[in-house]
């Protein structure tokens, strides 16, 4: 899901295709069945970092605790 927002600019949600943030940066495929193949979590992780280089876009991944709660803090602050 892309947002343009006022204050973040845009936005990716990425939902289950990249669930952390290690998932992310160290390219970690997710596990059990949420991808078809493992190529599949490849295909789906490039296709997100284009998305987000073209767009000048912050990613929020779709399960990552850490990044909720830094950016709970950061939104309170």
């Amino acid at each position: 899901m892309v947002l343009d927002t006022e204050q973040q600019g845009t936005v990716i949600v990425t939902s289950d295709t990249i669930y952390t943030e290690d998932n992310d940066k160290l390219e970690l495929p997710l596990g059990g069945s949420i991808n078809a193949t493992t190529e599949e979590f490849y295909t789906n992780l490039a296709r997100i970092k284009k998305m987000q280089s073209e767009m000048d876009a912050k990613l929020i991944y779709g399960h990552d605790l850490e990044q909720i709660v830094r950016l709970s803090k950061s939104t309170l602050e």
